[in-house]
């Protein structure tokens, strides 16, 4: 008795584990504008789906080969039809300045730096840059929205060595191309009240002293 119980439970183990692995299927997923490892990437990153079992990228044919549940598989397919399309290349340009306001509130500002760098959509790019004695790392993801303008996720560290000072900077200006452009400031000396002031990209000129890093930032052009 005992032995045709075990016989009937290792049947329908079998029989599971046999639907288990026909649910999962294998589809080569070929691309055209972008790398098949930044779609792995991107797809990664966006979380809250069904999990793959796996994917083997290959380089030379830019081609993805997708294994999983029929539902994840089909989920990536369309996935990846949507992000590979014609990619947009976007010049990104930020005149680095530095901001010294006396007690009477005048004004001296010196451009350190205007780096430029070049970049797709939702592709970041990052670079560093000297101006003085500072070290400034930055960081641009641009994104075209649906009004066509661009949204740049940008990032900013300054370090200023001489004076054992870290400031950062986070945010999301909405640029349009060859028009606006986003200043933003970073507080170096004077008073800590005006810090966010600064941070909008303000002047301040009636709080005393103060000297900053004003980043200002501009896409060129778009191709």
């Amino acid at each position: 008795m005992v032995l045709g119980i075990n016989l009937i439970a290792m049947f329908f183990a079998l029989n599971s584990v046999q639907v288990k692995n026909q649910s999962s299927v294998t589809e080569t997923v070929a691309l055209q504008h972008h790398s098949a490892s930044e779609i792995v990437r991107l797809f990664d990153s966006k979380g809250g789906r069904e999990p793959l079992d796996n994917f083997n990228i290959n380089l030379k044919t830019n081609s993805i080969e997708v294994i999983g549940p029929r539902r994840a598989v089909e989920a990536f397919k369309a996935f990846a039809k949507e992000r590979d399309k014609q990619q947009r290349f976007f010049w990104i340009s930020a005149d680095i300045y530095r901001v010294s306001v006396d007690r009477f509130g005048t004004v001296s500002k010196e451009l350190l730096n205007a780096p430029k760098v070049g970049t797709s959509e939702e592709i970041e790019a990052s670079m560093s840059v000297t101006g003085g004695p500072n070290i400034i790392s930055m960081r641009y993801t641009p994104k075209v929205l649906d009004s066509g303008n661009v949204s740049v996720q940008t990032s900013f560290i300054i370090k200023d060595k001489a004076r054992d000072i870290d400031e950062s900077y986070a945010g999301a200006p909405e640029l349009v191309p060859g028009g606006n452009n986003s200043v933003i400031g970073l507080q170096l000396t004077g008073s800590p009240d005006i810090r966010k002031r600064i941070k909008r990209g303000e002047i301040v000129k009636d709080s005393g002293p103060y000297s900053a890093i004003y980043v200002e930032i501009k896409l060129d052009k778009v191709q």
